[in-house]
């Protein structure tokens, strides 16, 4: 893990502090860390969103089942794919 030095005003501190003291965490900085990872794990979630809705408005839909996979191994790569190849 790294350590980040941040400046805070007296008023973001204090907030801080409550917050960390009234969320049960053992520390401000877990706290932080905690909104942090929250806020990372958001932003994930919108891009993976962007993503599927990028995916959607692609083209026509694909089924995606045995057969499929089959028809895929036997045109990229001339046969069914057992266990010993894997």
């Amino acid at each position: 893990m790294t350590t980040l030095e941040i400046t805070l005003d007296e008023s973001t501190a204090e907030f801080v502090e409550r917050q960390s003291r009234a969320r049960g965490f053992g520390s401000p900085a877990e706290y932080i860390q905690f909104v942090l990872t929250e806020e990372k794990v958001s932003a994930e979630r919108g891009r993976l969103e962007q993503q599927l809705l990028e995916g959607l408005d692609s083209g026509p839909s694909v089924v995606v089942d045995n057969e499929f996979w089959e028809r895929f191994e036997l045109e990229h790569f001339g046969k069914k794919l057992t266990k010993e190849d894997v």
